[in-house]
């Protein structure tokens, strides 16, 4: 039962997504999963975890807090947290209007970060990039 899904964290997850939750060459059905937030369009979502064996999920509200209330003033008030410095306001928006993503959204972002991942990251989850190499 150690290498299952906690009960409920998956709980409304759209199916379309249900492959996103294994990891390549997976053997079994899920990895261990220990965090699952998605975004239906309007607002983020989660499971409700249940109990198992006796015992209660350990609750991560502290850490979705900003995820589940989902303002750009929330969001960049975690990242700023975060990555101990300020985060650009009007970037952070770009990107939760579901702007392309492209290297200087990214730097503005999260300076050095791998521009090429987030790009693959992004159109993995039907986000859109400025090219499909983002702006190499």
């Amino acid at each position: 039962m150690h290498d299952a899904v906690w009960p409920g964290l998956l709980d409304g997850l759209p199916e379309s997504l249900e492959p996103l939750t294994r990891l390549q060459g997976d053997e079994r059905k899920y990895p261990l999963l220990t965090l699952a937030l998605w975004h239906d369009g309007t607002s983020w979502r989660h499971g409700t975890p249940r109990p198992r064996e006796g015992r209660e999920a350990e609750l991560t509200t502290w850490m979705l807090g900003p995820l589940l209330t989902f303002t750009p003033a929330a969001v960049v008030e975690h990242l700023s947290n975060f990555y101990g410095r300020p985060v650009d306001a009007e970037a952070v928006g770009a990107m939760l209007r579901g702007e392309p993503v492209d290297r200087e959204l990214v730097e503005r972002i999260a300076p050095g970060a791998d521009v090429e991942r987030v790009a693959e990251i992004a159109r993995t989850v039907g986000g859109r990039t400025a090219s499909p190499t983002a702006d190499r």
